[in-house]
């Protein structure tokens, strides 16, 4: 072989610093849009989630509620079985444990949680000392308030049928609410409604 005739062979093929520098760069693309895949859907994941939690949790306090009203009966004290009536508050009579007395119970909001409060009587004669109530936080994130949609909507014996003077109206009398919708609104974009018919009341339908 003659080494003054070798000359390199141009039609070698082999990666230019250029096209290593475009082939880093693709494959750094590449990953970030991995990277930002996975993080979204951890996002999304953890999103639907807690959406799901906060179902469950407010079909709960629906659920809870709802079999409290169904029972609604006249406090020890005599009152009568609904106390307050209002778009962001409820008040009633329910022995919800089945014990000897009979409770006074509370739902209500403030700023964004849903409070529960419940009394028992005590005394003689007996009586509901505000002294003794216990309260619990049942509910966070709630936007009733905040969209101006009531948390309570009350309605008398003559729903559906006569829905002129339905729903009621405030200031409402106690006496004519035999059946009251529940709409809790949380987080803005989980919601559970439901109609809940006063049972110690039917004798007046």
């Amino acid at each position: 072989m003659n080494l003054l005739s070798w000359q390199p062979n141009h039609n070698a093929h082999g990666f230019s610093l250029i096209e290593m520098i475009i082939a880093l760069m693709i494959s750094a693309i590449i990953i970030v849009l991995v990277v930002e895949f996975i993080i979204t859907s951890l996002h999304l994941q953890n999103y639907f989630s807690n959406q799901s939690d906060m179902l469950i949790a407010s079909r709960k306090i629906v659920s809870v509620l709802s079999k409290q009203l169904r029972e609604v009966s006249n406090g020890d004290n005599g009152g009568y079985p609904l106390v307050t009536a209002e778009s962001y508050k409820l008040a009633f009579y329910s022995n919800i444990d089945n014990d000897a007395a009979v409770e006074q119970i509370q739902y209500y909001i403030t700023g964004t949680n849903l409070i529960r409060a419940i009394t028992k009587p005590t005394g003689n004669p007996l009586q509901y000392n505000p002294a003794t109530t216990t309260t619990t936080t049942i509910a966070t994130q709630v936007t009733n308030q905040t969209n101006s949609t009531p948390l309570f909507i009350y309605f008398n014996k003559d729903y559906p049928i006569d829905q002129t003077t339905n729903p009621l109206t405030t200031p409402i009398n106690l006496k004519d609410v035999t059946l009251i919708k529940v709409s809790l609104h949380i987080n803005g974009s989980t919601s559970v409604e439901t109609f809940i018919q006063l049972r110690n009341f039917k004798t007046n339908l």
